[in-house]
């Protein structure tokens, strides 16, 4: 759509910038941290603004002969305005004037721009494009606009930093998500407020088991969450629970013909007493729909995120690698902005021997640059049954491969085959010796 308005801008503000920078105010440090060059309007601005930055970054003197000689040497003069013009931009700015709400009127300016230009994008592309990869880009451009526009100073004082802090120790399990296994969740102090856990493991050992276990757990304590599933449907990950409440057997839940009466009964029973809070978003997940998904159900409402898993939510990214990488780091801002806990449910790296699967690490996670920097815990569950095919298959080991405030470690636990879910502690079967069967 063409545009019949000038978009806004702020020239005085942009010249007043560069002024005050070649005048060497004292609040131009501050100014180059707020501030790209891509934030100016007039070209001339913005050539003028990263040759200034360079100067700056490279510790050369910011003033009217070294940014001559380095437009000079660029072949930028004329770009720029002409030796003139650049020259008129060095007026004297006095010390005393406030110049960082000039840099805020610029990336305002900016900012305004941005959505103008996106919002025709939008128009042109609705008449024929998908409207749902429309609506995608459009939250995405509009949340990237958001962070940028942020220029005010949102610090929080050591005192209000000091009473929120209180008051988490008064009630802490205000905001956290627990696994249910007490010495896990002492060690880790669970998945905290603000933060990033990974629950990681083999292929069919019970990643998803434990991560509702984690859901289940939590809600009891008041804690609702948003479980996004990429591998399975929302009626699939309930027949699990109920399963799992009612003790009947999940394979009979598989293939319903062999349910006896009483058992549909106790299933018709559990349905309905399940956590009308507590919400799914199955299918083809992506970034953004869980974002729209996470802030629909409202900070007051929602008490934590579990992403199953990390592999098959749809991510923009140059590569797969970029893609995990670009995940985690907005799951972790996700985190911090709406004051939960993000849980992300990850695949392993195929183990390069067997003596690597034995004893887990971080360097096993697929895109473990990120996941292992970012997540504050880091759980592996381990049943050696699943693998190996020999010794108890109830036998489990949770890993604490990482713990930021807490302690590393294992814990023995029990795979309950009746209720799906992971139990504290492990006693071997009396007919059992080593692993294998008498």
């Amino acid at each position: 759509m063409e545009l019949t308005r000038k978009l806004p801008c702020d020239p005085e503000a942009e010249k007043t910038l560069i002024s005050a920078i070649l005048s060497n105010h004292p609040q131009s440090a501050e100014i180059f941290d707020m501030l790209n060059a891509e934030d100016f309007f007039d070209s001339r601005h913005q050539i003028i603004f990263r040759r200034l930055r360079q100067l700056w970054t490279d510790g050369q003197p910011v003033e009217l002969p070294s940014l001559h000689d380095a437009l000079s040497a660029n072949g930028e003069i004329e770009e720029s305005g002409g030796t003139g013009y650049v020259a008129s931009l060095a007026d004297h700015v006095p010390d005393k004037v406030r110049i960082d709400r000039y840099a805020t009127n610029v990336r305002a300016s900016f900012v305004r721009r941005e959505f103008v230009r996106a919002c025709n994008r939008w128009i042109d592309e609705s008449y024929t494009g998908n409207i749902g990869e429309i609506l995608d880009r459009a939250r995405d451009k509009i949340s990237e606009l958001s962070i940028a526009s942020a220029t005010q100073n949102t610090a929080i004082s050591f005192r209000d930093a000091a009473i929120e802090f209180m008051a988490q120790l008064k009630y802490p399990q205000a905001g956290q998500l627990i696994t249910g296994l007490p010495e896990v969740d002492e060690r880790t102090g669970g998945f905290r407020a603000g933060e990033v856990g990974i629950i990681t493991a083999e292929t069919g050992v019970g990643k998803t088991f434990f991560a509702l276990q984690v859901a289940r757990k939590s809600c009891a304590c008041n804690r609702h969450l948003l479980y996004c599933s990429g591998e399975m449907l929302a009626g699939h990950l309930m027949g699990r629970v109920l399963a799992s409440e009612s003790r009947v057997s999940y394979q009979k839940i598989r293939q319903p013909l062999g349910l006896h009466n009483l058992e549909y009964m106790k299933l018709l029973d559990l349905a309905p007493r399940q956590c009308p809070d507590c919400r799914i978003v199955d299918g083809e997940l992506t970034l953004s729909n869980i974002r729209l998904s996470a802030r629909g159900m409202g900070s007051q409402k929602l008490g934590g995120l579990i992403v199953d898993y990390d592999e098959l939510v749809e991510v923009r990214g140059k590569d797969e690698w970029d893609q995990q990488r670009i995940l985690v780091r907005s799951l972790k801002s996700l985190a911090m902005d709406l004051k939960i806990p993000v849980v992300i449910v990850s695949q392993l790296r195929k183990a390069l021997n067997p003596d690597e699967r034995k004893h887990p690490t971080l360097q096993r996670l697929y895109g473990s640059g990120a996941k292992a920097k970012h997540a504050s815990v880091v759980l592996y569950v381990d049943r050696p049954f699943v693998q190996e095919l020999q010794g108890d298959e109830t036998a489990g080991v949770i890993y604490i491969l990482k713990s930021r405030d807490g302690k590393v470690g294992r814990t023995e636990c029990t795979f309950n085959i009746s209720t799906l879910s992971f139990e504290q502690g492990y006693t071997p079967p009396s007919d059992w010796h080593n692993g294998r069967e008498d």
